[in-house]
């Protein structure tokens, strides 16, 4: 089973300590623990529960299993920022939407329209002059005929 099947219930509710040969070799708070740990195999997990009452998430590797350097914690993300990129990748979406979509033409021209321009079967663009998109064009390796 992988680390990030066992802990995804956990929230942040007790620390997740990373156990190799019965010794602790790293700690997370488990909301701060790495994406590539959560993809390692696991052998075996366990609650340990000591008198002092300061419980902890033991999960036990085979040897070499973890990474000889551990990644830094998980960035925290706020609500605010969260919220911010939500609106970004609207925006993005709704700018993508606005883009003519291709549309094929089928038989006999085989050829796709975009907006007022036309791409033939053999790769020809034609429509109204537009000096920045040949420059666009131009700047991928693509030349005038």
């Amino acid at each position: 089973m992988k680390t990030g099947r066992i802990t995804a219930k956990l929230r942040d509710a007790v620390p997740v300590c990373l156990m190799v040969e019965g010794k602790e070799v790293k700690r997370y708070k488990n909301i701060d623990l790495p994406d590539s740990i959560k993809k390692v195999e696991l052998l075996d997990f366990h609650f340990n529960v000591p008198m002092n009452g300061k419980i902890t998430f033991e999960i036990s590797y085979a040897p070499g299993v973890l990474p000889e350097a551990f990644p830094e914690p998980r960035a925290k993300v706020t609500r605010a920022e969260k919220a911010a990129a939500k609106v970004q990748r609207k925006a993005a979406q709704e700018e993508a939407a606005e883009a003519p979509a291709p549309v094929y033409q089928k038989a006999p021209t085989y050829a796709f329209a975009i907006g007022s321009y036309i791409i033939d079967r053999n790769g020809k663009l034609s429509g109204e002059k537009n000096e920045e998109l040949t420059e666009a064009l131009a700047a991928q390796g693509f030349t005038a005929a």
